[in-house]
């Protein structure tokens, strides 16, 4: 094993409307290196948005600069400079940020690839899934 060591001004943001409105660098478990862990920096505008999500990996945000909101299944904590938050895997979870914005690190400790984390929205309100033939069984609603 070989030590890495990165500069998050040398990597370029990527943005998906479909996890929401923040943006986000990884640093480390980019596909074409040889990590042991995934480690990324998201970026929030005032009042921007993770949409609710989950994925079997377990995950730590470090906040380190703004404030917002993170909700984890039903409980809504607040997030500001300097806490750590650990999100157990399979824990539908999203994030509000506050008027200043929000900034904070986020890793998945086991997994060595932030593109084998399986990421699973849940659908907008208004938005129909595309997999609502699985939403409705999961539901164990009778069709």
């Amino acid at each position: 094993m070989v030590a890495i060591c990165v500069d998050a001004k040398d990597y370029a943001e990527e943005i998906n409307p479909a996890f929401g409105t923040c943006s986000w660098k990884t640093l480390l478990g980019r596909d074409e290196e040889n990590a042991s862990m995934t480690l990324g920096l998201a970026t929030f505008h005032a009042h921007g948005t993770l949409h609710l999500h989950h994925h079997d990996d377990a995950e730590f945000y470090y906040c380190v600069g703004g404030s917002g909101w993170v909700t984890i299944d039903e409980q809504v904590i607040e997030i500001r400079q300097h806490m750590a938050i650990m999100i157990p895997g399979g824990c539908t979870h999203g994030v509000q940020a506050g008027a200043d914005g929000l900034q904070f690190l986020y890793g998945f400790a086991n997994q060595p690839k932030f593109s084998s984390v399986h990421y699973q929205f849940l659908p907008q309100v208004g938005e129909v899934p595309t997999n609502m033939p699985d939403v409705l069984e999961e539901a164990q609603i009778e069709r």
